[in-house]
C-alpha cells in the first residue's frame, strides 16, 4: 500500500474515531464521572463533576484524542502488516464520505446536548 494511501485511512479514521469516542462520556455516563475537569473559579483541576462551574470539556477532548489515537495506532499497524495492494478510487471516496458523517453526527450531537443542557432550546 502507497504511504498517501494509509496516511489518508489512518486520518480518515483518527478524525471519525476523535468525534465518535468525544460523545461517549454524554452516553456513558460512569465515563464523565472519571473523566478530569477544570473548575475555573477555584483554578483546579479535579476528576468528576464535584459542583461549582467546571468546564468538562477539556476531560472530554483528551479522552476523545487519546482513544482515537490508539484507533488509529491499531489502524496503521493492521495496514503496514495485513493489506496489500493500493486503495482504489472509489474507496478513498468511501472513506471520505464515512469520515465527514461521523463528524457531522458526533457534532450534532454535541451541539443537541449542550443547547439542551443550557436550556437554549
Amino acid at each position: 500500500m502507497k504511504k498517501s494511501d494509509i496516511v489518508w485511512v489512518v486520518g480518515s479514521v483518527y478524525a471519525g474515531a476523535t468525534a465518535f469516542f468525544y460523545c461517549w462520556p454524554r452516553w456513558f455516563s460512569g465515563l464523565a464521572r472519571i473523566l478530569p475537569r477544570y473548575y475555573p473559579v477555584e483554578h483546579a483541576w479535579k476528576l468528576g463533576k464535584q459542583g461549582g462551574i467546571s468546564q468538562a470539556w477539556y476531560g472530554i477532548q483528551g479522552f476523545a484524542f487519546l482513544a482515537a489515537g490508539v484507533v488509529a495506532a491499531i489502524t496503521y499497524f493492521i495496514l503496514k502488516t495485513k493489506v496489500k495492494g493500493d486503495l482504489k478510487p472509489a474507496t478513498i471516496k468511501l472513506m471520505g464520505i464515512v469520515t465527514c458523517i461521523f463528524i457531522v453526527v458526533g457534532m450534532t450531537y454535541m451541539l443537541w446536548h449542550e443547547f439542551d443542557e443550557w436550556k437554549i432550546f
